[in-house]
C-alpha cells in the first residue's frame, strides 16, 4: 500500500476516533456508529470500540446470560433502515462467531433427539447449551416443548410461570406465547387469532412478536422491526432472527429493496465465519455463489433417489429409513421418498409397519406426511395437526419444511382464508413467498444437479433431471418412464399420445400415480383448450378422490369460463358440478353462477325441476347425478327457480330429492335424513316466527276480566234491575239518535241510568284494556313494538350491509377505495333513515293522553255517549254475564281495529314514501363523487337493501294486527329456544349467538305459552348481546327441574360480561331492580321505552302467562352474568 493511501486511512481513522470522543454520549455515539459512520471504519475497529465500557451495551446488547433478568439488556440505539438494522446484527453475530458454531452444532444435536422422542438425551444437550452458551429465548421456547413431551402441559406451564416472575416484560410476553402454542387442544388457526387480538392495536410491536411467537402467520411487512426489537436479546436469539430475516429478503427482495451487493457482501462474510448448513441455499439464491464452492455430502440422498426413480422400492425404503435420523435437519424430506416407497412396495394394500417410535415428533410426521400423500379422509385433519408441529416447532428448521411439504401437495393453501371458503388455509410464513417455489428446495435441487454432475453422472435421476443421454428404458418401469416422458420431453410426443398415456396409467397405475395422472390430464386438456373434456376431468377426478381437488386447476377453469362466456358444455351436467367445487373450495365469488347454471341445465336438457332427473335416472352417470342432486339442488337453489311458487314448494321439493337419494342409500344418507328433519322443524319454526312476529297487538282480556271481576259483576247486576222497568228508553234513544245524526242537530237524550253505567262500566274497562302495563295495549306495545324491536328490525340489515353508519365509520373508504366523502353521504343518510323511523315511532306509535307528547298518536278511544247507547242496543234484554262483559271488550277491540288500519296508513303514505324518498336522495349523493371507478359494489348494495328495507315495512304492516295464536299445539321447550335465535339474528345482523342450550325437560307446555317464552328469551339473549365486547356471544341456557319445592321448573341462563364492567355499581342496581320486583313496584316500568328487561319478564310470567308460581334472580359470578328463573307449582 502506498505511503498516500496509508495517510489517507490513517487520517480517515482518526477523524473517525475524534467524531466519537467529541460525542461523548454513549447513545449518540452508538447512533453515530449504526447510521452515519463508514461500515468499513465500524468493520474494522468492532473490537476497539466495544472495549468501551460506556458503549459496550449499547451495542451487544444482552449476549449470553446466566440469569433470567439479564435476558435482556438496555440498548439505547434509535432504529435504522433495514439495511442498517441487518448489518448491525451482523456485527453483533460475527464478533461471536465462534460460539455460534458451537450453537450450531449442539442445536443440531438437540433437534434430532428432540424429534426422535429421546427426551433425556435431549434433555442433556440442552443443559450444555445452556451451560456454555447462558440463556436465551431459544433455550426457553424448547425447554418448554421438551418439558411437555416428557411430563405433560402441566409441568411446562409451571415453569413458564415460575421464569415469568423474574423474566422482563418483553420476555415474560413472549413465554406466554411459547407456552400457550404448546396446549394440545388449541390448535394453529386458535392460536393465530389469539394472537392477533391481543397484539392488533401495537402493529410494530407485534412484528417482533409475532416472528418469535407465530412465524407460520407472521406479517413481512414491518420486517425492519424485528431486528430492532430484537438489539437486547441474547446472542443466540439474533443470529436466528438475522437468519430468518435473510431467508425473508432473499425470497422477496423485490419487495425489500436492500441492495444487491450490500445482501450479497454480507452473506458471503457470514458464510465463510458460521458454518450454518442452513445458509447454503441464502447463497445460492442470492449471490449465484459457484455450486462446486457447496460442500454437502449428497451420496446416499442420490442412491435413494436412483432406488426410487428404477422401481426398487424396498430398497430405497430401507436405505430412507436407515438415514433418516442421520441426515434429518436438512433432508426432511427422506420422510416423503420413504412413504412413497413404502406405498409402492405395499402388497394387499396392507402397507409396512414403518420402525420409528409412535411416541416420537417424526413419527406424527410420517403419519401426517402418509396422510397427505395418499389423499384419505383424514386430508384436512393432518394438515392442521401438521401445521400445529410445525407451530409447535417453529424454532427449528424442520418448521419451514413442514410448511413447505404442505403447499407442494395442497396448492389451495397458498389462497388467503379471506378470499376462500377453505376454512383451514391462509399461511403466508415471511420465510418466503409461498406462491412460488421455496427458495430451499430450489437451491437443494440445484445443490444436487451440481453434485451429480461431479459425482454421480451415471445417476438415472441425473439423467432424467438434466435431459441428457435420455436412453435407459431398461432401467425404469415402464408405466413410470411414459410419465418421465411426457413430463421432461412434452414436445416430442403429440397431445393425443399423452393424453393415452395418462388415461392407461388412471387404469392401470398404482394408486400416487393415478392421482398424478388424473392431475395431470386435467391440465394437459386446460393447456390446449379442451375446456369440455378438462371440465369433465376434474369433476371425475374429484369423484374419485375428493381431495384431489386441492392439486385440480378449478381455479383456473372456472376463470377461464367466466372470462370467455362459453355455452358449449351448458348442457354437461360437470358444468354445473364445477361451480358448486368453486364455491364449497375456492370462494362464493360466483354463486349467482352457481345458480343459473342450475337453471340452465335443467332447461337444456329438457327439465324444470331437479325432481324430474328422479325420472330419468339412468340418462346421467349415478355419482354425477346424486352429486348433482345433493348439492347443486340445495333449498337456497331451489329458492331462486321460478318453477317454484313459494317456500312450501321448495320445501317439499328439497324432501323428496333427499328421500330419493337416501333410497339410494348414498354415502352421506346420514347427512341427508338429518337435513330432512332440519327442513321440517325450520318449517315449523317459520310458521311460528310468522304469527309471532306479524302480530304484536295484544291484551290479555282473560286477566282483565279476572281483575275486574267484582266490578263488572256489580254493574251486570245493576243493569239487569234497570233494563226491567226501561220499556221504551231504547226507542226513544234511537229516535234521538237518528235526529241528531240526520239534520246535525245536537238534542239531548233522556235522562235514564242505563247509559251512564254503560260508560261507566266501558270506562273501567278501557283502563285496564288501553292503559294497564300488565294487561292492556301499553304494555304490550312497549314490550313488542316500542321496546328496541322496530327499530333494530328496521335497520339491522342496513347496519350489516355498512349502509347504516356512524361518522367514523371508514369500510368503503378502505375495502373499496371509494371517496372519503362516501362517509359523509352515509352519515347523513343513516341520521335521515333514523329520524324518520324513530318519527314514525314515537309520534304515532302513542296512545293518547292528556300530554302534550301524545297528541299525535293513534291509539285513540272517545267513547262518547253514542258508543254506549250502540251497546246498550246490542245487548239483549237479559244477557248473561259473559255477554256483557265481552261486548265491552268487543267495543274497544272495534277501536282499536279502526287506530290500527289507521297505523298502517301512515306506514303506507307517509313512511315508506319517505324511506324511499331517502333512499333515492342517497343514490344522487352518490352520483356526485368525482371518481365513479369504485361504486359497483355500493350501487348493488343501496339497490338490495332499498328492496330489504321495503319488504320489511309491508311486514311491519302486518306488525299492527290483532294477535291470534290460539291454534298453536302444545310445544317442547326446544321451540321456544329454536325460534327465538332466529329473531335475534334476524334483528342483531352484525353479531350473532353461539348458544349451547341443555334442555333436561321433555315435557309439552300449552301452545298459549309460547309466545311468552319467546319474548323472554328475547329479552335475556338481547341483554346479553347488547351488553358484550364481541361479535360471537357465547350463551349458556339449561333448563332443569327447580331444586326449590314449590317450583317445578328452572330456567338458567349465563353469559359472558365485558371486561371493563362496573360491577359493584351494577350490582347496586340490580338489588333496586329487585327489591322493586319484590315489592311489586315495577308496573310504570314495563310501559317505558328503555330500561331493564326484568320488569318485563315478571310482567309475563305473572299476567300474559299467568304464572303466579314464579320466582327470578340475577347476579354477577365471576365473568358472568346469570339469571335464574323458577316457575310452575310443582305437582304433588
Amino acid at each position: 500500500m502506498s505511503k498516500k493511501k496509508k495517510s489517507k486511512l490513517n487520517s480517515e481513522q482518526k477523524d473517525f476516533f475524534l467524531k466519537i470522543a467529541r460525542l461523548k454520549n454513549p447513545i449518540w455515539i452508538t447512533n453515530y456508529l449504526k447510521k452515519d459512520a463508514a461500515m468499513r471504519l465500524v468493520e474494522n475497529n468492532f473490537s476497539k470500540l466495544i472495549s468501551n465500557p460506556l458503549i459496550k451495551n449499547n451495542i451487544l446488547g444482552s449476549t449470553f446470560p446466566i440469569d433470567y433478568k439479564d435476558i435482556e439488556t438496555e440498548a439505547m440505539v434509535s432504529q435504522g433502515t433495514l439495511e442498517q438494522e441487518v448489518w448491525w446484527t451482523y456485527l453483533n453475530v460475527i464478533y461471536h462467531s465462534e460460539k455460534i458454531n458451537l450453537f450450531i452444532s449442539k442445536s443440531e444435536q438437540f433437534n434430532n433427539l428432540l424429534l426422535y422422542a429421546k427426551y433425556e438425551e435431549a434433555s442433556n444437550i440442552l443443559n450444555e447449551i445452556k451451560y456454555e452458551l447462558g440463556l436465551s429465548h431459544w433455550y426457553i421456547e424448547n425447554k418448554l416443548l421438551l418439558l411437555s413431551k416428557m411430563n405433560g402441559l402441566k409441568e411446562q406451564k409451571e415453569y413458564a410461570e415460575t421464569i415469568r416472575k423474574e423474566l422482563p416484560n418483553a420476555s415474560a410476553l413472549l413465554v406466554y406465547h411459547f407456552s400457550q402454542k404448546l396446549e394440545n387442544e388449541l390448535s394453529y388457526e386458535q392460536y393465530d387469532k389469539n394472537f392477533k387480538k391481543m397484539w392488533r392495536d401495537y402493529p410494530n410491536i407485534k412484528t417482533y412478536f409475532e416472528f418469535k411467537a407465530n412465524s407460520l402467520n407472521a406479517d413481512p411487512e414491518n420486517l425492519v422491526y424485528f431486528l430492532y426489537f430484537e438489539r437486547e436479546s441474547p446472542t443466540i436469539d439474533k443470529y436466528i432472527s438475522l437468519k430468518k430475516t435473510l431467508f425473508s429478503i432473499c425470497s422477496n427482495n423485490n419487495y425489500y429493496s436492500l441492495p444487491v451487493d450490500f445482501l450479497n457482501k454480507y452473506l458471503i462474510k457470514l458464510d465463510n465465519n458460521i458454518k450454518d448448513i442452513e445458509l447454503k441455499p441464502l447463497l445460492i439464491k442470492s449471490t449465484k455463489l459457484n455450486y462446486n464452492d457447496i460442500d454437502i455430502d449428497n451420496s446416499k440422498y442420490i442412491r435413494i433417489l436412483d432406488l426410487y426413480t428404477m422401481g426398487y422400492y424396498k430398497e430405497s425404503y430401507d436405505l430412507c429409513l436407515k438415514e433418516l435420523e442421520n441426515y434429518l435437519t436438512f433432508n426432511i424430506n427422506l420422510i416423503e421418498i420413504l412413504i412413497k416407497s413404502e406405498i409402492r412396495c405395499a402388497t394387499d394394500d396392507n402397507l409396512i409397519e414403518v420402525s420409528i417410535d409412535n411416541n416420537s415428533i417424526i413419527f406424527n410426521i410420517y403419519e401426517y406426511y402418509k396422510s397427505i400423500i395418499l389423499k384419505d379422509k383424514s386430508l384436512i385433519n393432518s394438515i392442521n395437526k401438521l401445521l400445529k408441529i410445525a407451530l409447535e416447532l417453529s424454532s427449528l428448521s424442520i418448521s419451514t419444511v413442514i410448511t413447505q411439504f404442505i403447499y407442494k401437495n395442497i396448492p389451495f393453501y397458498n389462497i388467503p382464508v379471506a378470499d376462500s371458503s377453505l376454512k383451514t388455509g391462509g399461511l403466508h410464513t415471511f420465510l418466503y413467498d409461498v406462491r412460488e417455489q421455496s427458495i430451499i428446495d430450489d437451491a437443494r435441487y440445484r445443490i444436487l444437479i451440481t453434485d451429480m454432475q461431479k459425482t454421480y453422472q451415471e445417476s438415472i435421476t441425473y439423467q432424467l433431471l438434466n435431459k441428457e443421454n435420455f436412453n435407459i428404458d431398461e432401467k425404469i418401469p415402464s408405466f413410470r418412464l411414459q410419465k418421465y416422458n411426457i413430463k421432461i420431453n412434452p414436445e416430442t410426443i403429440p397431445k393425443e399420445q399423452q393424453i393415452e398415456i395418462y388415461k392407461d396409467i388412471i387404469k392401470n397405475g398404482n394408486i400416487l400415480d393415478k392421482y398424478y395422472a388424473i392431475v395431470e390430464l386435467s391440465y394437459l386438456y386446460f393447456k390446449y383448450k379442451e375446456i369440455q373434456n378438462c371440465i369433465k376431468a376434474i369433476v371425475e377426478g374429484y369423484l374419485f378422490n375428493k381431495s384431489l381437488i386441492y392439486n385440480l386447476p378449478l381455479q383456473e377453469i372456472i376463470e377461464y369460463i367466466e372470462q370467455y362466456h362459453s355455452t358449449d358444455f351448458d348442457k354437461d351436467i360437470e358444468t354445473s358440478i364445477l361451480y358448486e367445487l368453486y364455491s364449497k373450495y375456492i370462494s362464493n365469488k360466483f354463486d349467482s353462477q352457481k345458480m343459473i347454471r342450475y337453471e340452465i341445465f335443467l332447461e337444456e336438457n329438457g327439465y324444470t325441476k331437479p325432481s324430474e332427473l328422479i325420472n330419468n335416472y339412468e340418462r346421467f352417470d349415478k355419482n354425477k347425478l346424486d352429486f348433482f342432486l345433493q348439492f347443486n339442488c340445495k333449498s337456497q337453489i331451489l329458492d331462486s327457480s321460478i318453477y317454484f311458487e313459494n317456500t312450501e314448494e321448495v320445501e317439499s321439493e328439497r324432501i323428496n330429492i333427499c328421500q330419493f337419494l337416501v333410497e339410494q342409500k348414498v354415502s352421506s344418507s346420514h347427512i341427508l335424513l338429518k337435513e330432512i328433519k332440519n327442513i321440517t322443524e325450520q318449517s315449523l319454526i317459520s310458521k311460528y316466527i310468522q304469527v309471532i312476529e306479524q302480530n304484536k297487538i295484544y291484551v290479555n282480556e282473560e286477566g282483565i276480566k279476572s281483575k275486574l271481576q267484582s266490578n263488572l259483576a256489580e254493574y251486570y247486576l245493576r243493569y239487569i234491575d234497570l233494563v226491567k222497568n226501561s220499556t221504551t228508553l231504547k226507542r226513544d234513544l234511537n229516535n234521538k239518535v237518528l235526529i241528531n245524526n240526520t239534520f246535525g242537530v245536537n238534542i239531548p237524550y233522556p235522562k235514564n241510568d242505563i247509559i251512564p253505567l254503560l260508560q261507566n262500566a266501558l270506562s273501567d274497562v278501557k283502563e285496564y284494556f288501553v292503559f294497564s302495563n300488565e294487561y292492556g295495549l301499553n304494555g304490550f306495545i312497549s314490550t313488542n313494538i316500542r321496546h328496541g324491536k322496530l327499530y333494530n328490525f328496521l335497520t339491522s340489515s342496513l347496519i350489516k350491509s355498512n349502509l347504516f353508519i356512524k361518522q367514523d365509520n371508514a369500510y368503503w373508504q378502505i375495502n373499496f377505495q371509494i371517496d372519503a366523502k362516501i362517509m359523509e353521504i352515509l352519515a347523513t343518510f343513516s341520521n335521515d333513515i333514523e329520524k324518520s323511523i324513530n318519527g314514525f315511532k314515537d309520534q304515532y306509535i302513542q296512545i293518547v293522553t292528556d300530554k302534550e307528547n301524545t297528541k299525535n298518536g293513534l291509539f285513540r278511544y272517545d267513547l262518547t255517549e253514542e258508543i254506549s247507547i250502540a251497546i246498550y242496543n246490542q245487548l239483549d234484554e237479559e244477557p248473561s254475564f259473559e255477554e256483557f262483559e265481552n261486548i265491552l271488550l268487543e267495543v274497544l277491540w272495534r277501536h282499536t281495529e279502526i287506530n290500527l288500519e289507521n297505523i298502517r296508513y301512515i306506514i303506507l303514505n307517509e313512511l315508506i314514501p319517505k324511506i324511499q324518498h331517502i333512499f333515492k336522495e342517497l343514490n344522487l349523493k352518490i352520483e356526485t363523487i368525482q371518481n365513479k371507478n369504485n361504486l359497483s359494489e355500493i350501487r348493488d348494495v343501496i339497490r338490495h337493501e332499498s328492496t330489504i328495507l321495503q319488504r320489511n315495512l309491508e311486514t311491519l304492516k302486518q306488525w299492527f294486527t290483532r294477535q291470534t295464536i290460539s291454534s298453536i299445539a302444545d310445544f317442547e321447550f326446544t321451540l321456544p329456544v329454536s325460534i327465538t335465535k332466529e329473531v335475534i339474528k334476524n334483528v342483531h345482523a352484525n353479531n350473532f349467538i353461539k348458544l349451547n342450550a341443555d334442555i333436561k325437560i321433555k315435557d309439552k307446555f300449552k301452545g298459549l305459552f309460547l309466545k311468552g317464552f319467546v319474548d323472554i328469551l328475547y329479552i335475556l339473549f338481547d341483554n346479553a348481546i347488547k351488553h358484550s365486547d364481541s361479535e360471537c356471544e357465547k350463551i349458556n341456557l339449561l333448563l332443569d327441574k327447580s331444586d326449590e319445592k314449590q317450583y317445578e321448573y328452572r330456567l338458567y341462563v349465563t353469559n359472558q360480561i365485558k371486561e371493563n364492567l362496573n360491577i359493584k355499581l351494577n350490582t347496586q342496581k340490580i338489588e333496586e331492580i329487585r327489591d322493586n320486583i319484590r315489592n311489586k313496584m315495577y308496573g310504570q316500568s314495563v310501559g317505558t321505552e328503555g330500561g331493564t328487561g326484568f320488569y318485563k319478564i315478571v310482567k309475563i310470567l305473572t299476567y300474559d302467562m299467568v304464572m303466579g308460581n314464579r320466582f327470578i334472580d340475577f347476579y354477577y359470578q365471576g365473568d358472568k352474568f346469570i339469571v335464574e328463573i323458577h316457575f310452575g307449582k310443582r305437582k304433588e
